[in-house]
């Protein structure tokens, strides 16, 4: 699994003065969220070509895999039965004082995540990091516009 989680660390003692900042917020976070999701969801060009092995032990175990089924050649995004549909795994999820983003694609973490194999990224899928470090801003200034509008708008 992918993902990232925010927490808001001491601001809900804070927020218990003005309950409607906490409530403004937390709906920031959830736009600032799917904003995150539009920019980490995106696949990148389909590439056909031989796969790249790292090592010998890689290579036996992918033929072990194609042997029992649970690969695919050619394998076909969304259509592959061993496809879990990465993309539109991505989830924004909120709890009391948490938004969670992630993804419950098996192979999330070895596409988008830490462990990404040489080749996905080689293939131009963007980990999680990259595209954090690409959006932080941006999403901090949607969490902001959020709580100011909301805050003006009394």
């Amino acid at each position: 699994m992918a993902g990232i989680h925010v927490d808001m660390g001491k601001t809900p003692q804070l927020m218990k003065r003005i309950p409607e900042t906490k409530k403004s917020y937390i709906r920031g976070q959830m736009e600032a969220g799917f904003h995150f999701v539009s920019k980490i969801n995106v696949y990148p060009p389909e590439r056909h070509g031989p796969a790249m092995f790292q090592s010998h032990d890689e290579m036996k175990a992918f033929f072990a895999q194609l042997r029992e089924g649970k690969i695919d050649v050619p394998y076909v995004r969304g259509i592959s039965p061993s496809s879990e549909r990465l993309g539109q795994k991505w989830q924004v999820r909120k709890s009391a004082n948490r938004v969670s983003i992630q993804n419950k694609a098996s192979y999330a973490s070895k596409v988008q995540g830490k462990m990404q194999h040489p080749y996905h990224k080689k293939t131009g899928w963007k980990t999680v990091e990259t595209v954090l470090r690409a959006e932080i801003v941006t999403m901090v200034r949607i969490i902001s516009r959020r709580v100011y509008a909301d805050l003006t708008a009394r």
